[in-house]
């Protein structure tokens, strides 16, 4: 409420081209950011999750982690449509070597593009490291 009368008063003063008026409006602005300028961490953070892309697939700790025959965790985004799913949509999944050579085929054939990959051992993971540039 208080918000609001003060967007109101900010307006109606906004009308007055006095100096010393200019430099209260600016002072009050400060103190009481609208909408406009509000761009606190936490706003930025919700708008930032709001665009994210949802992760399909399963689930960051799911049971298919835990398998002991899981070797491999891949984040793959579907280029094209084909049995994974639609254009666009992002997935992660839990593999086995066979599941991993099978991905990767897909992959090859232009079906899915893989974002990133880690090892799994006993659940734990182990992300792939990028090679490092070399320098000159």
């Amino acid at each position: 409420m208080t918000k609001l009368i003060m967007e109101n008063a900010i307006r109606r003063l906004e009308r007055i081209p006095e100096p010393e008026c200019s430099q209260f409006i600016a002072s009050v602005k400060a103190q009481f950011p609208t909408e406009q300028n509000n761009n606190s961490i936490r706003q930025r953070l919700a708008v930032a999750k709001a665009q994210e892309q949802i992760l399909q697939g399963h689930d960051l700790s799911g049971k298919e982690r835990f398998r002991p025959e899981t070797r491999h965790m891949i984040m793959v985004e579907v280029q094209k449509q084909c049995f994974v799913g639609f254009k666009g949509e992002r997935f992660r999944f839990y593999l086995s070597d066979e599941g991993y050579r099978n991905a990767k085929r897909s992959e090859q054939e232009g079906e899915i593009k893989i974002k990133s990959h880690a090892a799994v051992v006993d659940g734990k993971l182990y992300p792939d490291k990028k090679p490092k540039q070399q320098e000159r």
